[in-house]
């Protein structure tokens, strides 16, 4: 599993916002910690505002077989699969978002990759069977 990043040290204290990541500099896979597969669970991928161009994610069942279906709540394109394209991301000094939903076909192990012009940011999560807890 990926490391969870804590982004107090990376964004700087007190800067609002979400205090994890999933990932590595500049995209951070965030809204969640935990990740289920029965139903849809949000999703989103922070920018880092020093990266201002457009960014691909797509998603990979690493330890047999399924998916990792993702659907979009902001502006973005479907491209094939399960990879979704983002034309612009952040706004400097503001960080960027992507905000979705995420959908598993089956428990397991995905990686979520997360590239740039320049970079790519992998964020390796486990998906639980079931559905989630009640809040």
């Amino acid at each position: 599993m990926t490391p969870q990043q804590d982004l107090d040290v990376i964004n700087g204290k007190g800067k609002g916002g979400m205090r994890y990541g999933f990932g590595d500099w500049p995209a951070f896979l965030t809204g969640q910690t935990e990740w289920f597969s029965a139903g849809s669970q949000g999703v989103e991928v922070l920018i880092n505002p020093e990266y201002t161009g457009p960014i691909i994610i797509r998603s990979k069942r690493l330890d047999g077989s399924g998916s990792l279906g993702m659907r979009s709540e902001s502006s973005s394109v479907l491209l094939a699969g399960d990879t979704i394209g983002v034309p612009v991301t952040s706004s400097p000094p503001n960080w960027g978002e992507w905000a979705g939903v995420i959908v598993p076909t089956t428990p397991g192990c995905y990686g979520i990759q997360i590239d740039g012009n320049s970079w790519s940011s992998v964020a390796v999560i486990e998906v639980q069977k079931g559905p989630p807890p009640p809040a």
